[in-house]
C-alpha cells in the first residue's frame, strides 16, 4: 500500500529509498518501485535479493553511483544498477558498538565516508572508522574539530563542493 522510507537519494533518474529489510528503486518515469537489494532480515552482502539487511536506513552516493547505506552499526555498500545479479552488496565496515542514528555523506572524491552517531562525527576511510569532529559529553561549542560538542542524535549530515560538512 504505501511507500514511506528512511532516507531517499536521487540517483540515475530514480529515487532510491531504504524500509523495513529492503532498498527500492522507484522510477521517476514511469513510477514503478522495484527492489535494488535486501529479501529478508540479516546480514549477508550478495548479489541483489539475495542479499540481507536488519534495518537499512540512511543513503548516500558517491559520483561513480555507489550507495551507501546504514544498518545498524555496519554501513553496507551497493554496486551496479538492479536487474538480476547485476548488483551487488558489500560491506564498507563495521562501526563497533557505535550504532548509527544520524545521516551519511561522501565527501568529493568518493573515497571517505562521514557519519555521525550520538555527539560524533565519524570518518571511514579503507574500512577504518576515527572520529573525525566531536568531544566527549553533549553540548553546543564550536572549536577545533577535536574540542567541538554536538547535540546528540543528528539526523543528517551533508557536504557542498568545497568540502564542508553540514
Amino acid at each position: 500500500c504505501c511507500f514511506s522510507p528512511v532516507d531517499m537519494i536521487l540517483s540515475n533518474g530514480s529515487l532510491v529509498g531504504s524500509k523495513s529489510v529492503r532498498v527500492y528503486s522507484v522510477s521517476l518515469s514511469s513510477g514503478s518501485i522495484s527492489t535494488l537489494a535486501g529479501s529478508s532480515s540479516g546480514y549477508y552482502d550478495w548479489y541483489n535479493l539475495s542479499a540481507q539487511f536488519s534495518n537499512p536506513g540512511f543513503l548516500s552516493q558517491t559520483s561513480k553511483g555507489e550507495i551507501a547505506v546504514t544498518d545498524y552499526n555496519t554501513i553496507r555498500k551497493i554496486t551496479g544498477s538492479g536487474g538480476t545479479n547485476s548488483c551487488c552488496v558489500s560491506t564498507i565496515a563495521n562501526t563497533g558498538a557505535t550504532t548509527v542514528y544520524g545521516g551519511i555523506t561522501y565527501d568529493l572524491s568518493g573515497s571517505n565516508l562521514y557519519y555521525t552517531s550520538s555527539n560524533l562525527i565519524y570518518k571511514i576511510t579503507n574500512g577504518t572508522v576515527t572520529v573525525y569532529a566531536g568531544s566527549a559529553g553533549i553540548g553546543d561549542l564550536d572549536g577545533t574539530l577535536a574540542t567541538a560538542k554536538f547535540f546528540a542524535k543528528k539526523k543528517k549530515i551533508v557536504s557542498d563542493s568545497k568540502g564542508n560538512l553540514f
